[in-house]
């Protein structure tokens, strides 16, 4: 299985950088004088050089860019294009990968989470992002008490079921776990 895409993946940083070069060209039409290649190269550098509008503003200034009040209005605006651009690239992994959470609301699990094994019930699941939301309980919840943790299908290991505990075979849609 490919690792899971973060929002520093290059899929994501393309997506990115080419959803920003949209909104740009848009915003400011023909005043928009960069080469589309140089421009997705520079939103690129610029997606994961800096974190906020006026950073990647200023980035870009160093690329030869004219940097105004518009164009760090819109970069500062378009925070969510990033957010956009990594849930596609997570959504697409999970259809590829074939991942699912092998559990279902009100079954407990136990999940790797920091290099520790806690155990929680299982209060939802997002099955497009093959994430679940695990409130912590039992012996982990004296320490965690009631913290809720959005857990990467991957990082659970164990499901339980009333009294007894059954082993995941896979988190993969084409294995078979047992029920």
């Amino acid at each position: 299985m490919t690792p899971r895409p973060t929002t520093l993946s290059p899929e994501v940083v393309d997506r990115h950088a080419r959803l920003l070069l949209e909104a740009i060209k848009m915003s400011f039409g023909e005043q928009f004088t960069v080469a589309d290649d140089t421009a997705q190269a520079d939103l690129r550098a610029a997606v994961t050089a800096a974190e906020d509008g006026f950073e990647r503003a200023i980035f870009l200034g160093r690329r030869g860019w004219t940097v105004n009040e518009r164009l760090v209005a819109l970069l500062s605006k378009v925070t969510m294009i990033g957010k956009r651009a990594w849930f596609a690239a997570q959504v697409e992994w999970v259809m590829q990968q074939g991942v699912r959470v092998p559990a279902k609301e009100g079954d407990r699990v136990s999940f790797s989470e920091g290099g520790r094994t806690l155990t929680g019930e299982v209060l939802g699941v997002v099955a497009m992002e093959a994430r679940a939301f695990v409130k912590v309980t039992g012996k982990d919840a004296k320490e965690k008490e009631g913290d809720t943790y959005t857990v990467n299908a991957e990082h659970i290991l164990q499901r339980f079921k009333g009294n007894g505990r059954l082993r995941l075979v896979s988190n993969r849609l084409d294995d078979k776990v047992p029920a």
